[in-house]
């Protein structure tokens, strides 16, 4: 999977060809305007409708909290927010008791309703793969191994995992 945890991802729609003229004709601050109002009203909406305003909205993103490969499903930050009521419950030892009541928390989405966004150009892209050459150091000494880099389609840089930069 392309998509891995901490990334920024772009909420797509799959065909909304009307959207995406009436989203080209914004101005730019309209587009702001847009897309705070639409973060706003977000979190009553149903999924399917979240998905169909999103391609109407420019600059509806999120980071990605969780990424289920298994399902090919993730979850991102701030969408698809559902609203969990839980029974208070005993956990662990004497006297300890999970609070009850209702929970918010995010749902899965599936991964062909979000695009990777490039942080060298900053637009939704499609994601490419390049092997290149590589030194590892291990126990018996340095090993060369391949590794995949992922490349924006749209400029050609590279796209670094989250997870490289924060060891770096």
């Amino acid at each position: 999977m392309k998509i891995v945890k901490g990334d920024i991802v772009y909420l797509r729609s799959g065909r909304d060809r009307a959207g995406l003229s009436r989203l080209r004709k914004a101005t730019g601050l309209e587009k702001r305007e847009q897309a705070e109002q639409f973060r706003t009203q977000v979190e009553t909406m149903p999924m399917a409708e979240q998905i169909e305003r999103a391609n109407t909205v420019a600059g509806v993103r999120g980071r990605v909290l969780r990424v289920l490969p298994r399902e090919g499903k993730v979850v991102v930050e701030g969408l698809n927010k559902v609203t969990k009521h839980q029974k208070p419950r005993a956990t662990g030892g004497a006297g300890m008791v999970q609070q009850g009541g209702r929970i918010e928390m995010e749902a899965p989405i599936p991964v062909s309703r979000v695009m990777l966004v490039c942080p060298h150009c900053d637009k939704p892209t499609r994601v490419g793969m390049r092997e290149v050459d590589a030194t590892r150091t291990t126990l018996s000494g340095p090993k060369q191994v391949k590794r995949r880099i992922r490349v924006c389609k749209q400029c050609g840089a590279d796209i670094e995992r989250p997870t490289d930069v924060a060891q770096a």
